[in-house]
């Protein structure tokens, strides 16, 4: 049997990690109150994100097949990880080091087999954390880089889209008898963010008719993915449609 070329055996988890990146920092991109400088730390920022994307792309296929991540590849990807964790901080803040270093550890409990982290709540809260509230502020605040609580409250849609989008990943990804659990979880959630949304509506912070293009999506997405049984089919279509949703909500 001849094996892929890497380009192709890569093509399909970059493409997941780029739809994942973006959903980490639209949010804080469109929310920004100034003009955001493409800078190279900014930039080396964004590439560490998409590289630490494709690893955990590439450890949650290897999960769902029991086989085990290559040793190898995890010290070199913790290798690139450090030095441009290293390059970000000097350039920008330490607080930039402080956050990425514990996202590291929190990558580190992925790679680790020993407790099933990928199948935990823990894992899925953490995820959506980083993903949904951390990096849009660290992308939307600048100096002197002063956090304050009511800017966490501009990521509250984003943290439950991302925390449904995880529970559904992990569905996919899951051994058969967890895989309903998350389907359920993700059920809950979305009851969550329906009522979040209802809350919004009703104190007149949002638009009812922006509500309308956001339930048209998730209609179609759940219509496309009940109608496929491929996995990686399934997964394409969550990540877009959630980016979409965000995209929509925040523009």
């Amino acid at each position: 049997m001849t094996p892929k070329p890497i380009s192709h055996t890569l093509a399909y988890p970059l493409l997941i990690a780029v739809l994942r990146t973006l959903m980490a920092i639209l949010p804080g991109l469109l929310l920004v109150e100034d003009r955001v400088d493409i800078s190279f730390a900014l930039v080396l920022l964004i590439l560490y994100l998409v590289l630490s994307e494709v690893f955990q792309v590439l450890i949650q296929q290897t999960h769902a097949s029991d086989q085990s991540f290559s040793l190898n590849l995890y010290i070199g990807k913790v290798v690139i990880g450090i030095i441009c964790i290293w390059i970000i901080t000097n350039k920008l803040a330490p607080q930039y080091g402080i956050i990425l270093l514990m996202y590291e550890i929190f990558q580190f409990f992925i790679f680790s087999e020993k407790y099933n982290y990928q199948e935990t709540i823990l894992y899925t809260c953490l995820n959506a954390f980083f993903k949904g509230i951390v990096f849009n502020l660290v992308i939307s605040i600048h100096y002197p880089y002063a956090f304050k609580p009511f800017y966490f409250w501009s990521y509250v849609f984003s943290f439950l889209i991302v925390l449904i989008g995880t529970f559904l990943t992990q569905s996919l990804y899951a051994r058969r008898d967890q895989s309903g659990t998350f389907n359920r979880l993700s059920l809950f959630s979305f009851l969550f963010l329906i009522g979040f949304l209802a809350y919004q509506v009703y104190m007149k912070h949002l638009n009812w008719l922006l509500l309308l293009p956001i339930i048209i999506t998730i209609f179609l997405a759940t219509w496309f993915i009940l109608r496929h049984n491929n996995r990686k089919k399934r997964e394409l279509t969550l990540n877009a449609a959630l980016l979409l949703i965000l995209f929509i909500y925040y523009i």
